[in-house]
């Protein structure tokens, strides 16, 4: 995915959050930096740094420690860091480099994380090539910070070696003044790491995070050493994020880098760009925003938010914790990939009656086409991971296969199957054909499937649902569709019903270019898809 800018527009009432005056917030300019994989995404963020650079850091996709702890040393380079496989070099990464017009590579962590092989390519290919590593991630991190530390004779960074949310956080704040970033065990200072603070005579430690990831007794052993400590922390990463952002807001004044909290490929190579552009780096969920977090960015005046990873890490959704939403839909996960929406939604998982709403993406905006059609479900209600003949409807985000009925094409862009007599939806769990449409008889119809014809009034005009279709599971169900609501006026046996006008309306706008889904839930879960 490239970079894209977003526009949103809404409004804030003035409010005072823990005695903080929250500025209205109008406006937000997100600026994504993700592709396909860790790989593009590191791409994307090297392309929004720098136009060119002579200097490339290549750190190792499947660990955090190496790339983290390499942020000051990239910052020092102006380099941007780049992932790589152990064994050979993605082409995307390849590409980029290229673009770059680099001369020196360096390389972070030993060839049990980067290959020689990968080096000697990389030699092969005319590139100047130094790697910085050692037989372990303590001994790589002292072996980058001998470098960072010929700027910096007096401060570091210590942090936990088994995770990476607060060394990230602080990674930004970290390069810009030329502290290296040290690992230790969680209880013990580790050895290792002791004898070289003691040796570089490093009179401060900054420990980002709380005593679950440093213990209080690390902070003591420093203290023996005479060694001052500062530790800034929070109750959990989120928290511990935005008290760094806060401590050295001073710093970190130009702008906000989000950066998922629950994973660390995406992140990578986020550090040394935050710090190129004097921003922080605030952790987040998927789709949230701590309150604490959001009224920070209000209160930092910052509109442009710069988001690490694609919107599988981070939901466009995130930006509704700053500004209000025109309609529910824009908050939903589904609205990352899709731009028709059908909201099938009931007050409860008990009862046949729903309402529907159609959602359509027109120019950027999204419009809420058909509103509070009346829909029918499984005459049992909804199901959670939904079972065979529980005559309920499932619930979750579904997509479309393919649209059928007895009636001709009304003119919908799906492929459209015309009903006959001879037309059978299996839905006998031992059958090869278990949840396919299949023509002709075949022996097992009486009490293996559905005889399509014989539903002449719901299956006139219907879509079939994607649910348990591409991997189907024996047992949990088949024959799900959007179909015409049944004259008797009840409930399905676990479809979802329209009347024809507006299964017709909705039908003819599906677009399978437009990835159209169906979610089906109770109101209250509508915001979990």
């Amino acid at each position: 995915m490239r970079k894209i800018t977003i526009i949103i527009v809404g409004t804030l009432m003035f409010t005072i959050i823990n005695n903080f005056n929250v500025s209205a917030m109008t406006s937000v300019n997100m600026v994504r930096y993700g592709g396909a994989n860790r790989y593009e995404t590191a791409v994307e963020v090297s392309k929004g740094g720098w136009s060119q650079a002579e200097n490339v850091v290549l750190a190792y996709s499947n660990g955090f420690a190496d790339a983290l702890t390499g942020v000051p040393f990239a910052y020092i380079k102006d380099a941007p860091i780049l992932l790589t496989d152990k064994e050979s070099i993605p082409p995307a990464t390849l590409d980029e480099i290229k673009r770059l017009k680099a001369k020196n590579i360096y390389l972070l962590g030993s060839n049990g994380v980067i290959s020689d092989n990968i080096q000697k390519g990389l030699i092969a290919k005319g590139y100047n090539v130094t790697r910085i590593g050692g037989k372990d991630r303590f001994e790589t991190s002292m072996n980058i910070s001998n470098e960072v530390l010929k700027y910096n004779k007096k401060v570091a960074i210590l942090t936990t070696a088994y995770d990476f949310p607060d060394a990230l956080s602080i990674s930004s704040y970290a390069a810009i003044n030329n502290y290296p970033i040290l690992y230790t065990e969680t209880q013990r200072l580790n050895t290792r790491t002791k004898e070289y603070i003691k040796n570089k005579n490093i009179t401060k430690i900054i420990i980002p995070g709380g005593p679950s990831v440093v213990s209080d007794s690390i902070v003591n052993e420093l203290k023996t050493l005479g060694i001052t400590s500062e530790r800034i922390a929070g109750v959990d990463r989120y928290s511990t994020s935005l008290n760094v952002a806060k401590t050295y807001k001073n710093v970190l004044n130009k702008g906000v880098i989000l950066a998922t909290g629950s994973d660390f490929p995406d992140a990578l190579s986020g550090g040394v760009l935050a710090a190129k552009r004097k921003e922080s780096i605030l952790l987040v969920e998927r789709k949230n925003i701590k309150n604490e977090v959001a009224n920070f960015i209000k209160e930092s005046g910052n509109t442009t938010l710069y988001v690490l990873g694609s919107t599988g890490v981070i939901s466009n959704a995130i930006k509704y914790n700053l500004v209000p939403a025109n309609l529910i839909v824009e908050k939903l996960y589904a609205a990352d990939t899709s731009s028709q929406i059908i909201t099938i939604t009931a007050p409860s998982t008990n009862g046949f009656r729903a309402n529907a709403n159609y959602y359509e993406k027109q120019d950027g905006v999204w419009k809420l086409v058909y509103k509070d059609m009346p829909a029918v479900t499984g005459e049992n209600g909804l199901m959670y991971n939904r079972k065979q003949n529980t005559n309920t409807s499932p619930i979750g985000d579904f997509g479309f296969v393919f649209a059928f009925g007895y009636s001709n094409n009304p003119g919908v862009k799906y492929n459209y199957r015309n009903i006959d007599s001879e037309s059978y939806w299996v839905t006998d769990m031992n059958n090869t054909y278990y949840n396919r449409w299949v023509e002709g008889y075949r022996g097992w119809e009486l009490d293996g499937a559905e005889h399509l014809i014989n539903y002449k009034q719901q299956y006139n005009y219907a879509m079939a649902i994607d649910f348990n279709y591409y991997n189907p599971v024996r047992g949990d169900g088949a024959a799900i569709f959007l179909h015409v609501s049944p004259k008797s006026g009840g409930g399905t046996g676990g479809c979802v019903g329209l009347s024809e006008p507006n299964l017709l309306n909705v039908m003819k706008r599906l677009d399978p270019s437009k990835n159209p889904r169906i979610i089906i839930c109770p109101e209250g879960d509508l915001l979990n898809y």
